[in-house]
């Protein structure tokens, strides 16, 4: 049947705004040219494909989800119900009874990744008429392929079988979850953002199916004591849980086998009950996090947003088998921070926020830099000084096997400079200096750039500086001295004048006097305002 594309795009960007995959300045005018888009394609698109696509658009300014999350998602709501052909089996004639054949099953829950064993079972049930068998084989070649072909004959059967799959409250699951399929399963469901969040029934409803008896990867949304049972029925192959808005953890998470826990926002407290002795990986990420009963945590891998919470993990937890360390909103106060934390195996450290080459030489000086092996340094608009700064101090950088400073502004001195420092770097995607802020600054000025730029030499300014990550200053206007600042990063601004424009034209003029030099270090002199 014919697809309202609009209407289909405008739930599709929703969703992916209110989940916190992708951030929007107008989703309305991206959804207009989603729809358009997915018009002009004459099909769904794939992950990649809309991923992409996401990543181009100027009203976009980030996209966190997965090619593999936007797969599912479009698919769920950019696909048309297929028309009805004589190739489709009907569901009304097929044996509502799924066929069972407990050694091939047991094959495959012993053997998760060996495609074989999939065939296998799909060739049995074929035999018996199970229309599962066929989707099975459609998943695996959906798999193994990785072929638009092949991803939209599967998603094409599944639509045509969704309620003999799924069962008879197949719509609803569809409104309340997101499913990404492996080899004709669900391995990974993604409980959307719609209020209010899913019940427990439902929960029950979706993971007792035949289709979710191999999920690896779940993501809550909200969660709250309503669903704490979602965690018991869960497969015992469940090997990530990602739990956003939480309000503390489940009760039984400390007896899964866990291999990775994401926590996103909300508020938890982490402790030897709560948390799985196998768990080997931990993401932080805005969550408010307790760790007052945690003397010691035995994981191998941390990406952590840097906080007060996060910084009070560093300087009060044991993290003895880190290996890996990814760390985000990093600043200024980085050397201090890991100063504190103890991490005696840690060998691969990852940074991304406003790292300069002063932040870089600091962290040089830390005895852990001797423990590093490979430094990932990339999409911080490094330039050749930053990494000419580090160059010039590699006395505890000795063991750097791998430098990745992908995604900055190095010519090939800055460049140069890296290969002093590791035997093996990565430096794709270097823009020429200055054109990321540049951009950015285009973006952010939008039609007051012109205007602002008329202000930059103004004798009204009086006075001005940057102070850590914020650049303040004030200005005499028609009404009065204007007090205003602006974040490095164009994240946050406020100016105490009247403009109905946001950011106003002295906000801009601003942020361009910042990114063209023309401001020094100063104290902000407590401007109330600056929370940077």
């Amino acid at each position: 049947m014919p697809l309202n594309y609009r209407h289909a795009a405008r739930t599709l960007v929703g969703e992916l705004v209110r989940a916190g995959q992708i951030t929007a300045r107008r989703p309305e005018a991206v959804d207009r040219e989603l729809a358009s888009w997915c018009e002009d394609l004459g099909r769904p698109p794939t992950g990649r494909e809309l991923e992409a696509w996401f990543e181009d658009q100027a009203g976009v300014t980030e996209v966190f989800a997965t090619a593999a999350l936007l797969e599912s998602v479009a698919a769920r709501l950019l696909t048309p119900m297929p028309e009805p052909t004589p190739e489709l089996v009907p569901v009304t004639a097929i044996s509502e009874t799924d066929a069972q054949h407990p050694e091939l099953e047991r094959g495959i829950h012993e053997a998760l990744d060996s495609a074989d064993q999939y065939l296998v079972y799909a060739d049995w049930l074929q035999e018996q008429g199970d229309p599962f068998g066929e989707l099975v084989v459609l998943g695996v070649a959906a798999t193994t392929t990785d072929t638009d072909e092949d991803r939209a004959r599967f998603h094409l059967y599944l639509a045509s079988h969704v309620e003999r799959i799924l069962g008879p409250n197949a719509r609803e699951l569809n409104e309340c979850f997101g499913l990404i399929w492996r080899y004709g399963f669900v391995h990974s469901v993604i409980c959307s953002a719609r209020e209010p969040p899913p019940t427990h029934r439902q929960w029950e409803q979706l993971l007792t199916l035949r289709a979710c008896e191999l999920v690896r990867w779940i993501r809550l949304h909200q969660f709250t004591s309503a669903v704490d049972g979602v965690i018991d029925l869960a497969t015992p192959h469940l090997e990530t849980l990602v739990v956003v808005d939480c309000e503390g953890l489940p009760k039984r998470l400390a007896g899964r086998e866990l291999q990775s826990l994401e926590l996103h926002g909300g508020t938890a407290r982490l402790g030897p009950s709560s948390l799985s002795p196998s768990l080997h990986r931990l993401v932080l990420i805005g969550c408010q996090v307790e760790v007052s009963e945690l003397a010691r945590l035995d994981i191998r891998e941390l990406q952590a947003f840097i906080d007060p919470a996060s910084q009070a993990l560093f300087a009060s937890v044991l993290l003895p088998r880190l290996v890996r360390l990814h760390l985000l909103n990093v600043d200024a106060q980085l050397s201090a921070m890991l100063e504190r934390a103890v991490m005696p195996a840690l060998q691969h450290l990852a940074l991304e926020g406003v790292v300069t080459g002063a932040t870089l030489c600091s962290l040089a000086k830390l005895p852990l830099a001797s423990q590093l092996r490979s430094l990932t340094i990339g999409r911080l608009v490094l330039r050749d000084a930053d990494l000419l700064a580090l160059a010039a101090h590699p006395e505890n950088l000795t063991g750097l096997g791998v430098l990745d400073v992908s995604g900055n502004e190095l010519t090939a001195d800055g460049l140069a400079a890296a290969a002093r420092l590791a035997a093996r770097v990565f430096s794709a995607h270097q823009s020429s200096p200055g054109s990321h802020i540049r951009t950015q600054l285009i973006e952010f000025a939008g039609d007051r750039l012109g205007i602002a730029e008329e202000l930059l030499d103004s004798a009204n300014w009086t006075a001005g500086g940057i102070d850590r990550t914020v650049r303040w200053a004030r200005y005499r206007g028609s009404s009065g001295e204007y007090e205003l600042f602006v974040t490095a990063d164009l994240e946050r601004y406020s100016c105490t004048c009247a403009s109905r424009y946001f950011p106003c034209k002295h906000v801009v003029a601003l942020a361009l006097r910042g990114n063209r030099g023309d401001l020094t270090e100063a104290p902000s002199n407590g401007l109330a305002h600056l929370d940077g």
